[in-house]
Parts: C-alpha cells; structure tokens; sequence
C-alpha cells in the first residue's frame, strides 16, 4: 500500500503548469481547449473545469505571503474556489487531490480538507469522505455515486468503491473492490479503472508529459 506522505502541495509554476494539464487531459481527452470550445465555454461555461483551475492556482498560491502579489492571486483564486463550489455542490480541500482528478458531474460532494488522496481519483456524485488529519488513499481513487468513507483509515492504490458503500475501516491491499455497509472486498486483483478504454491513452500521455517536465 502506498502511503501519501506528500500534502499535494503545488510549488512552482511548472508544477501548476503539468497540474492544470494533467486535469484537462484525464477529463477531456487534450492538453488545453482550441479557440472553437474556448468560445463555447465562454457562452455556456464548464464550471467543473473553472472549478479544478482554481483549485490548483489556489493550492499553488497559497505559498506565497499573504502582503506578495502572490498572496493577493491566492485571496481572489481561494474565494473563485469557493464561490463554485457553492455553486456546484462541492466542498473539497484544495490540497486534497493529486493530478489528474475527474469529477464528471455537478452534485453534492464533501471531502475533508486534511484529507490526502493520490492521482487520477475519480468522484461521482453524493460523496463523502470525512475530514480526519492523517487520512490518506492512494492512486486511482473511484468513488461512486453516495459512497462514503468514514473515520480515520488508510486505503491502497486502485480501490473502487460501490455505490452508496460505507467504507469505516482500512484497507491494506491493492486493486480492490468495496461494497456494502459496512465495506467488504467483493472483488481483487481488478484492473484500473481507466484501463481498457480511452482514458488509458491519456495516462501514459500525462505519465510521459510528467517525465519530460521533470517533475
């Protein structure tokens, strides 16, 4: 079980830079919008996506003190961040999350701030993972709709969890399956939820873009 010992803090510009690719590869298949959906999002806006830019040019001003220009673009991107998430429902820390998250519908989801997850985590709607300091969940997250994860625990990489399953205890293992309440293993050795269709290209694209960016 990998243990997330990283707060998922953005330090530098290239760092901001693979983050807000690395979101918009795994949710829309490309790197950045072209001029044509710039456009559309301007009459019509993915306010998921504006979510996600905040959240990361929050997190990654955050470093910088409060009286800088920076802490000044922390104060207007922390309130952006908050004002959607009113907006859509969703009340998730911005250092909650590795690169790579997809959220692909509005609706409520919570996710304690001192919670710490790895990448390409996927939340459906109705979820809820309470806020517990020292909680941590590995790479490839997939909640669905009205799961929970309660208390403090520790889950592996690539743990899918059922739809409205209570998770209230750790689990050490990886490439799981848990359903039921409370959570039990339904299914092991399961593939990655992105494996075997098109979102298995845009991994290895954001893994390669990660190894070039030498981050």
């Amino acid at each position: 079980m990998k243990i997330i010992k990283e707060k998922n803090n953005i330090k530098t510009k290239k760092e901001l830079a693979f983050y807000l690719k690395a979101d918009y590869m795994m949710g829309h298949g490309r790197w950045s919008p072209s001029f044509l959906e710039r456009v559309k999002d301007f009459l019509r806006p993915n306010y998921i996506d504006h979510y996600l830019v905040a959240m990361r040019k929050s997190c990654y001003y955050s470093n910088f003190p409060k009286k800088s220009y920076g802490g000044v673009k922390y104060c207007y991107y922390i309130r952006k961040f908050r004002k959607l998430g009113r907006q859509l429902g969703f009340s998730i820390g911005n250092k909650c999350f590795g690169y790579g998250l997809v959220i692909p519908h509005y609706g409520t989801i919570v996710v304690g701030g001192d919670v710490r997850c790895g990448n390409y985590c996927v939340l459906h709607t109705c979820v809820c993972i309470t806020n517990e300091k020292g909680k941590t969940i590995g790479d490839a997250l997939y909640a669905s709709s009205g799961s929970k994860i309660n208390k403090l625990i520790h889950l592996g990489n690539n743990v899918k969890i059922c739809s409205n399953s209570v998770v209230n205890k750790s689990f050490a293992c990886d490439n799981i399956v848990l359903g039921g309440m409370p959570a039990s293993i339904k299914k092991e050795k399961c593939i990655t939820w992105y494996d075997g269709w098109e979102a298995e290209e845009r991994y290895f694209k954001i893994e390669k873009l990660k190894k070039e960016m030498g981050i």
